[in-house]
């Protein structure tokens, strides 16, 4: 049973009818400008720990990073730090032969470049947004497009720090959340009308799409989580 659900899988997938959604294990094996693969969560946490004078090093990202930005902590050391960690100048056959595929639509929450960068070696054009930015939603019609939940480490500035890009507890809050954006309702869309659903490396942390998937059962028979062994 399990291979033929394989199988039809993945007829649905190579008919176009599937959205991709990268969580951030779908960057292992990429290499960033710093010559390392992107920090996971705990990582990060500590390295924005030391950037901090005497501050103990914590795992909760949200909370190191909420505390560092509410007490004024120099804004550009930290986007320098995020800059260095996720942006990816090598990836991995695998990342390209995934992104081979005719995705109907891809959608994740990771902050770098590595589906863009995938999509080049393929010389198929791309097209990446951050769901809260102002004029994202003019690009729905749009085929290859990518929506990063999170924000993208491309429009990391100073003004997209605590809003568009989601680092902090108070980003998540913020009116700008992925829950009040119009990708929200698309994204609940797209769901419903795909064939099949496909996440790689990812753990259902975001809260906001974890109740979209559990909040109707027909996802169950059109979704397949890919994850390390």
């Amino acid at each position: 049973m399990y291979d033929k659900d394989l199988i039809n899988a993945t007829k649905k997938i190579l008919s176009g009818n599937g959205i991709l959604f990268a969580g951030a294990g779908f960057s292992k094996m990429t290499m960033n400008i710093s010559d390392n693969e992107p920090p996971l969560s705990r990582e990060l946490s500590h390295r924005i720990c030391d950037l901090i004078p005497d501050f103990e090093k914590d795992d909760d990202l949200m909370y190191v990073s909420d505390y560092y930005i509410k007490n004024e902590y120099d804004n550009s050391k930290l986007i320098r730090v995020l800059k260095d960690s996720f942006t990816i100048k090598s990836i991995s056959q695998e990342h390209i032969d995934i992104c081979k595929l005719n995705w109907k639509r891809v959608y994740t929450t990771n902050y770098d470049n590595t589906i863009k960068l995938a999509y080049t070696k393929n010389d198929k054009d791309l097209q990446t947004i951050s769901a809260n930015d102002d004029e994202s939603k003019n690009y729905n019609k749009n085929d290859n497009l990518c929506i990063h939940i999170n924000g993208q480490i491309n429009g990391l500035t100073a003004n997209t720090l605590n809003t568009n890009f989601k680092l902090s507890d108070s980003s998540y809050m913020s009116p700008e959340s992925f829950v009040n954006s119009f990708w929200y309702r698309q994204f609940k869309r797209d769901t419903e009308r795909a064939g099949i659903l496909v996440f790689i490396g990812y753990s259902l942390y975001d809260l906001d799409v974890k109740k979209i998937l559990f909040e109707n059962d027909v996802y169950k028979n059109k979704t397949i989580f890919i994850i390390r062994e």
